[in-house]
């Protein structure tokens, strides 16, 4: 199963340069879920002032500036793993550093059952769509046909 470990940090966080003890404890930690083979990807984020919202009211795209709520925690990073059950997730979260000074949300993705999957990889496939199709193009249309 894939879990995102969620990483929230309080602003000050973001606000503070980073020591050099913080930086190696987070290399050792990444380099420990590639050692184990269970991280599929993971990244930090630039601090929340830094964010754009996009929404689209009445067919009109609308783009803000800076993070969504008011809140004393945001969004710092994400670690995307592959796990067998929810208790090692849990055993992978406690491990990051930055659980000793914030708060790590664990959740798991949604379950996309085996067989839709190879459904849709083989329609990807036959159709000569890519891996990056975006998911309106699997709606049941065929791309056009040129006449020979």
């Amino acid at each position: 199963m894939k879990y995102a470990l969620l990483v929230f940090q309080p602003q000050e966080q973001f606000d503070r340069p980073r020591d050099s003890a913080m930086i190696a404890a987070g290399k050792a930690y990444g380099e420990a879920l590639r050692a184990a083979g269970v991280v599929v990807t993971a990244a930090g984020l630039q601090p929340p002032h830094s964010a754009t919202m996009v929404s689209v009211r009445d067919g009109k795209r609308q783009v803000h500036d800076g993070p969504y709520a008011e809140t004393k925690e945001f969004l710092g990073g994400f670690v995307i793993i592959d796990v067998p059950d929810l208790d090692v997730a849990l055993e992978w979260a406690a491990r990051n550093p930055a659980a000793a000074y914030s708060a790590i949300e664990v959740r798991c993705s949604l379950h996309i059952p085996e067989r839709r999957r190879h459904r849709l990889q083989d329609r990807r496939a036959c159709c000569g769509f890519g891996e990056t199709t975006p998911a309106r193009a699997l709606s049941g249309r065929r791309p056009l046909q040129s006449a020979v």
